[in-house]
């Protein structure tokens, strides 16, 4: 449960131990997950800092049967706390990414809602036929350095395939600005689009592949 890394030694570090002990700090965060008012369940967090230092500062945590998680030992700072999908056989389920900080020897509360919006639209082809079977990718742009990127391993994307008629849903965004493209072998690439993502669905996001 949860994950471990090896440190400079090259001694193993459990969940929800900091990676380097020497510079532990006092506060914590604790929060809920829900659903539509329901606990989320076995649901797995990773909380690391922003900052690109040496040593990067990572935890994990995997909600409880309450849907809780508790995250000790934080030194004061800037973070983010992700959600991401851990099944890469189904690579649409929704993530989520927050950015949250800690004072010296605070402790937080946060409410992780997983619930959002729906981002729906068409994907053509460059005389504005369907494009079915195309793969279209949803991916919220994020200031990665190498040590983010392997926190989150691939980062915050989504993807899925149009149907029959070019069409393509993505479910549970979270407030945002996305970048959205697709692709399909045979046809070609579209251009990447930005939309910005609020409380309301949005129906009318259209891709051409060229």
């Amino acid at each position: 449960m949860g994950f471990s890394l090896a440190c400079r030694t090259g001694r193993r570090i459990s969940e929800n131990v900091i990676v380097h002990p020497d510079i532990q700090g006092s506060g914590v965060l604790k929060g809920i997950v829900m659903n539509r008012g329901m606990a989320v369940i076995g649901k797995k967090i990773k909380f690391f800092s922003k900052a690109d230092t040496d040593p990067f500062l990572l935890w994990g945590s995997t909600t409880n049967l309450l849907g809780r998680f508790s995250i000790a030992n934080i030194p004061p700072g800037d973070y983010c706390v992700y959600l991401g999908a851990e099944d890469r056989k189904k690579p649409d389920t929704p993530f989520h990414i927050l950015d949250t900080s800690i004072g010296d020897g605070e402790e937080k509360f946060i409410r992780i809602p997983l619930e959002g919006a729906t981002l729906s639209g068409r994907v053509v082809d460059r005389w504005g036929q369907p494009a079915n079977g195309a793969f279209v990718q949803i991916g919220l742009p994020f200031e990665q350095n190498l040590k983010t990127q392997y926190a989150m391993k691939f980062g915050p994307r989504r993807s899925t395939q149009a149907n029959e008629y070019g069409v393509f849903s993505f479910g549970d965004v979270q407030p945002g600005r996305y970048e959205i493209w697709s692709s399909r072998y045979s046809i070609g690439v579209s251009k990447k689009r930005s939309v910005e993502v609020g409380q309301e669905n949005i129906t009318d996001a259209c891709l051409v592949l060229e």
